[in-house]
């Protein structure tokens, strides 16, 4: 098992992996790592752990800062969507997040993962690499038989301001028919 980090890690591998695994997002993808590499004031970086010619695990680390004296007090690191990781491969996780936190251990003042899948399997990894796992959902809200007015004022004034801002430029809300829509 080894660890393989930006230039290193191999375009076909990375994009096949990416379309075989139930963690995929667009925030792991090399078009990210690019887009994301091409903004001033923000890098990313790459992580695989290669074993047998394939990768078991992989993460795009975004890096962000503000300029000047700030920046220095404002380093943090950022992982979109949850790392990637084949099914029973919790020792190429283990590894991975092992690998990411030795390299920034000096470079950023924390790392976040905004997970974007139930990563609760791996709970006890991401706790023995010292992070804090936090289940979260983007809104948690009881809507049951509220009418939509209401639903909005239980909201926050800037997700209310979203949602009213939305509408205003054409957004539209409908059930949907069947799952096959969602």
């Amino acid at each position: 098992m080894k660890i393989v980090i930006n230039e290193k890690v191999d375009l076909q591998k990375w994009t096949g992996f990416i379309k075989q695994s139930t963690f995929s997002s667009p925030f792991q993808t090399p078009e990210f790592f690019n887009f994301f590499n091409s903004i001033d004031g923000f890098s990313a970086n790459v992580f695989a752990v290669e074993e047998n010619n394939v990768y078991n695990a992989l993460v795009v680390v975004t890096v962000q800062k503000e300029k000047g004296m700030k920046g220095f007090f404002s380093r943090r690191g950022i992982i979109y969507g949850g790392p990637l990781v084949k099914q029973n491969h919790s020792l190429a996780l283990a590894n991975l997040l092992e690998e990411i936190f030795t390299y920034y251990r000096k470079k950023l003042i924390y790392i976040e993962i905004r997970n974007y899948f139930d990563f609760s399997g791996y709970r006890n990894i991401f706790e023995n690499i010292s992070f804090k796992y936090n289940p979260h959902l983007n809104v948690q809200l009881s809507i049951g038989d509220r009418s939509f007015k209401d639903i909005l004022t239980k909201m926050k004034y800037n997700r209310r301001r979203e949602i009213n801002i939305s509408y205003k430029e054409g957004a539209s809300v409908k059930f949907a028919s069947d799952i096959e829509e969602v």
